[in-house]
């Protein structure tokens, strides 16, 4: 199934936007009130996904900077 390959940027401020995203089952992960095509949307997600990967591959763990592991407090 093709959806399993799809991701849904953002949520077009256009009525038909939501309805298609509902269709499919899928929610969009940005909604900024805009229609401006489904170009625009895709590329501001595309660098969102982009940003978090970065922050993912290149954030210091506790260890590095010398920080003690997480204690809940009681």
């Amino acid at each position: 199934m093709c959806r399993d390959y799809l991701y849904a940027s953002h949520c077009s401020a256009e009525p038909a936007g939501k309805l298609a995203l509902d269709a499919i089952g899928m929610h969009a992960y940005l909604d900024c009130n805009m229609c401006l095509g489904e170009g625009t949307g895709a590329v501001i997600g595309m660098k969102l996904f982009d940003f978090a990967l970065a922050a993912y591959q290149e954030a210091a763990g506790f260890s590095e900077i010398q920080l003690a592991n997480y204690e809940e407090l009681s």
